[in-house]
């Protein structure tokens, strides 16, 4: 339209001229947000180089990678520091605590990230794990608005925490894909939507159990109408006997029915 209220017809020629100039313009970079990565150690300083470097230097994504690691064991502080200082010290950040606060300590390392930085999604793993070069991206692609991903998890059908389905052979080798909803799923080496631990109950695990935080974040994302899914991207674990000697798992297996039992007389009906 003109001053003097007159319009004058483009011809279909000429908007297409002008569209496929658009088209061919440099395009402005496209936002990528930082994938945030959280792990907790305790006793496995002799593996944690190389899990690190998996992490932040041979990853397709590496250059979106923020690692946040949370060291419950005041014992090896200068070892793990030293460990980070051989990587660019923008990259990776630590928290040394004084006491052992498990792996419950994870969920206070979110809570403090993501009060800190946008996140939307958070991705943990384990001390005992290192990852193929395409692992977090194949991961991040999965992401799903509140929900809860996890390569290994549980059916328990009403039975044993241990007599759960799929068992550890059938997960490892991606088997038993008739089951790719859980009831339990673990944390390390998941992708969970971040708003997971904005929930006031995310944080509330009961005093008495405390160090099974695994088996509370299902619940509560249960409890919440959360998915917890399966997802066939799976870590590497390591299993030699000194990384096996200082599995947490070990010394609280005894305690898994009893916390099982107690969430179901809460009403989780598994």
């Amino acid at each position: 339209k003109h001053a003097n209220n007159t319009y004058s017809i483009i011809s279909k020629e000429s908007k297409m001229e002008q569209l496929n100039h658009i088209n061919s313009l440099p395009r402005s970079k496209e936002y990528e947000e930082d994938i945030h990565i959280f792990m907790v150690t305790w006793g496995r300083v002799h593996i944690l180089h190389d899990t690190i470097q998996s992490l932040v230097q041979e990853q397709t994504v590496a250059h979106r990678i923020k690692l946040h690691i949370w060291n419950n064991n005041n014992e090896i502080r200068e070892q793990v520091d030293a460990i980070i200082s051989l990587f660019p010290n923008n990259l990776i950040d630590v928290i040394h605590s004084k006491i052992n606060l498990y792996s419950y300590s994870r969920f206070l390392h979110i809570k403090k990230v993501i009060a800190e930085n946008l996140v939307e999604y958070v991705i943990i793993v384990d001390d005992d794990q290192q990852f193929s070069p395409d692992y977090i991206e194949n991961l991040w692609k999965e992401r799903k608005p509140k929900t809860y991903l996890s390569w290994w998890g549980r059916k328990f059908k009403g039975k044993s925490y241990f007599k759960g389905i799929p068992n550890y052979k059938e997960l490892s080798q991606g088997q038993r894909l008739d089951i790719m909803d859980f009831d339990y799923a673990g944390p390390g080496g998941c992708i969970i939507d971040a708003n997971a631990f904005l929930m006031p109950a995310t944080l509330a695990i009961p005093q008495k159990y405390s160090s099974l935080d695994d088996l509370w974040l299902s619940y509560v994302m249960h409890m919440a109408g959360w998915g917890v899914k399966r997802t066939l991207v799976r870590p590497r674990t390591i299993t030699d006997e000194k990384t096996k000697a200082v599995a947490l798992w070990s010394r609280l297996k005894d305690h898994k029915d009893d916390f099982l039992n107690f969430l179901r007389d809460g009403g989780w009906q598994v």
